[in-house]
């Protein structure tokens, strides 16, 4: 999950497809604007970090999590963390205003975080726990939409038909260096179902990377009862 961190941290229909043609950039704001959306959304993911080298250009899964959750903006969560490889769960739970996060071998964590979707992604980080993209930019809204798009630069579609697009570009990381950036957004949403950082590194004295993947799998909502308020 560290791994993950480090890398977060580095880092329509056939119709109107016919009718529309947008610019990587006017994508990217489609895109904000899809999870400016009040509506609730249920979500699976899956989040990998692959790690390519020499001598493996392959690569290798070395961290692999299936997310399945429900996020309704400002700053309320259901989430399910199954890390595949260690076959450990993690349990993630936000009323709006307080965070509880029940992870292996560890006592049981509860935060105020008063309806504050930001405080809500710093306490993510703070508890290990990756948040996806999409958490991002439906819970840090406006602030963390520009702050995204300021990260990325050289923008430019390589690929689109009448069910998606594909983007590539660089990234901006916490080293000041460019990173490899690629997202595939649904065409009929504008939503993720692809994004991918890719780190250059050395390994071992040869050139190797890094990948951070996030591969999405919107879900069918089905009725829930609202989030019970955390008893004091």
């Amino acid at each position: 999950m560290r791994r993950l961190l480090t890398l977060l941290a580095c880092a329509l229909g056939a119709g109107l497809w016919a009718q529309t043609t947008r610019s990587a950039d006017e994508w990217l704001t489609a895109m904000f604007n899809a999870y400016s959306q009040p509506l609730p959304a249920q979500q699976k993911a899956t989040v990998s970090v692959v790690m390519t080298t020499s001598r493996n250009p392959q690569g290798e899964v070395i961290q692999r999590f299936v997310y399945t959750y429900t996020l309704e903006a400002p700053a309320k969560l259901n989430l399910t963390v199954q890390n595949t490889l260690m076959n450990t769960t993690t349990r993630v739970q936000s009323d709006g205003q307080r965070l509880t996060v029940q992870a292996p071998n560890r006592q049981p964590q509860e935060v105020l975080i008063a309806n504050s979707g930001l405080a809500l992604l710093e306490q993510l980080v703070a508890q290990d726990v990756v948040p996806t993209y999409d958490m991002v930019f439906v819970f840090g809204g406006k602030t963390k939409q520009e702050e995204f798009r300021k990260q990325v630069s050289q923008l430019k579609i390589v690929s689109e038909d009448e069910k998606q697009v594909v983007i590539t570009g660089k990234i901006r990381n916490e080293r000041n260096r460019d990173d490899d950036l690629r997202l595939v957004l649904d065409k009929a949403t504008a939503r993720l179902r692809v994004f991918q950082v890719t780190t250059q590194v050395k390994i071992e004295g040869t050139d190797g990377a890094f990948t951070l993947l996030m591969e999405f799998e919107p879900q069918k909502m089905e009725p829930r009862e609202p989030i019970a308020p955390t008893k004091p």
